[in-house]
Parts: structure tokens; C-alpha cells; sequence
């Protein structure tokens, strides 16, 4: 997997990022820091899968909204991985230039 090689995987591994996880679906391998739902769960397992659905689906629904802002992103990037970065980050800044309603309000969060 190409995450496993990526510097953010590496910080992740080795407790770099302090108490930040990665929520992913079942298709990954649950880690220290790679949040994966409970296969059968029961009482609490069932409400983390739960709330970890819901997490997921924040996420993808933020991507939903990069990609419907950003027509570069709705077809495939034929580009290497780190063009491929640079055209997601700049498309990230545009949305947040252009659509400044998208921002996130890191002064004001709990």
C-alpha cells in the first residue's frame, strides 16, 4: 500500500503526530493509529462503529465537496504522486480562496 511509505504514515507509526488517528473502513488493517470498525461487534464495539461511520462519512462528504469546487479532481490525475499532491493541495486553496464559507474555524473549537 502506497500509504504505508508516505511521511505521514511514518510520523503516525512512530508517535510523531501525538494523539492523531487515521479512521478507515474494514478493508484496512486496524493499527495503533489506523482506527478500523470492530468486525462482530456487541454493547460498546457497536456504538464505535457507529461514531466511526459517521467520522468517515464527515470526510468523504468534505472530498464530495473538493471534488464538486475543483473539476480537476473529477477525473482521473494521470500525474505522478507528488504532481498529484500539488494539484490537490492547490485545489484545497482555490476552494478556500474562492469558497471562503469552507474554511474551518480552528480559533473557535473546543
Amino acid at each position: 500500500m502506497a500509504f504505508g511509505f508516505s511521511t505521514l504514515a511514518r510520523d503516525l507509526a512512530a508517535g510523531r503526530l501525538g494523539d492523531h488517528y487515521i479512521v478507515a473502513d474494514d478493508a484496512y488493517v486496524a493499527s495503533d493509529w489506523v482506527l478500523t470498525p470492530w468486525s462482530s461487534p456487541d454493547g460498546p464495539k457497536d456504538a464505535f462503529n457507529y461514531y466511526q461511520a459517521r467520522a468517515r462519512m464527515v470526510v468523504e462528504q468534505a472530498f464530495g465537496i473538493y471534488v464538486r469546487r475543483c473539476g480537476v479532481l473529477q477525473k482521473k490525475l494521470d500525474v505522478s504522486i507528488y504532481h498529484a499532491s500539488l494539484v490537490v493541495g492547490a485545489s484545497v486553496e482555490v476552494t478556500i480562496l474562492f469558497f471562503p464559507s469552507t474554511r474551518v474555524d480552528t480559533q473557535n473549537q473546543s
